[in-house]
């Protein structure tokens, strides 16, 4: 066999070199999403007859903070990145009873 010299032709063109750039770079990405260590609390509120509330204030208490929310008009609601813990959950809205509960 004869030995061959590496010329330019023989490099990963730039748009290689770019492209696996951005692949190791999309890959640390959802490395580090798969460390976040906080929870998310959902839920929806309805009254006694199944229809939605909306509006409603949302609370939820935990050990270290609280967070408040209001349900949208499909009566859900989202409370991300909350801290590891036990959540008492409240949801008080006009006209309605205040209403508990754990997460």
């Amino acid at each position: 066999m004869s030995a061959r010299r590496r010329g330019i032709a023989d490099l990963p063109s730039r748009g290689a070199l770019l492209f696996t750039a951005f692949l190791l770079h999309a890959m640390l990405a959802v490395t580090a999403l798969g460390q976040e260590y906080r929870g998310l609390i959902i839920g929806s509120v309805t009254d006694p007859t199944g229809a939605v509330i909306s509006k409603a204030t949302i609370t939820a208490k935990g050990p270290q903070q609280t967070y408040t929310t209001t349900t949208s008009t499909g009566g859900t609601f989202s409370i991300p990145y909350v801290q590891p813990g036990t959540y008492d959950v409240t949801a008080e809205a006009k006209g309605s009873r205040k209403s508990c509960g754990r997460a």
